[in-house]
């Protein structure tokens, strides 16, 4: 939930497992208030400002738990979708040059290297970066794909005018 913040009146700074907090009561437009805890290098709320998290109550009172964003993943955390979609792309594209240079090492030399290109290596990731998103399925067929996507082909690149970020 969205607050927007009223009053902030600091309370103290205290050392902990995480290095130095800081205690703020925060009291905002809805009339609740609670205490928030943070790094002391983090910047201290502002009044007039929104904070999104939730309030939660405990021994000591009301506590505001701020939503955490992640730039890796993990314990809960939202992600940021820019974050999960360069994580996405970029593991797509190093399994793409895996199963490309794979597959040609069971080709005869002169057919492998004509295989392994820099276009072949960005279809084979724009498709495992579909099927991760789940935007295809191992069932469709590439012109099924294509056709999901309004391709007229199911190959296209930047150079055929086709921003390869969109719509994977």
């Amino acid at each position: 939930m969205e607050y927007t913040i009223k009053a902030v009146a600091k309370i103290k700074d205290r050392p902990s497992d995480y290095g130095t907090m800081t205690d703020y009561m925060l009291t905002f437009d809805n009339g609740e208030a609670a205490q928030l805890s943070q790094k002391q290098t983090t910047p201290a709320p502002v009044e007039g400002s929104k904070i999104e998290g939730a309030i939660e109550q405990s021994t000591w009172g009301p506590k505001f738990k701020k939503v955490q964003k992640a730039f890796g993943g993990g314990g809960g955390r939202q992600q940021d979708p820019e974050v999960q979609n360069y994580i996405i792309r970029q593991n797509a594209l190093t399994n793409a040059v895996a199963y490309v240079l794979g597959k040609a090492a069971y080709m005869k030399q002169p057919e492998a290297l004509e295989f392994i290109s820099g276009k072949e290596i960005i279809q084979v990731a724009t498709y495992f970066s579909a099927y991760s998103r789940g935007k295809v399925t191992v069932t469709m067929t590439p012109d099924e794909i294509a056709k999901e996507f309004g391709y007229d082909s199911p190959v296209k690149t930047q150079e055929e005018g086709i921003d390869l970020e969109e719509p994977f």
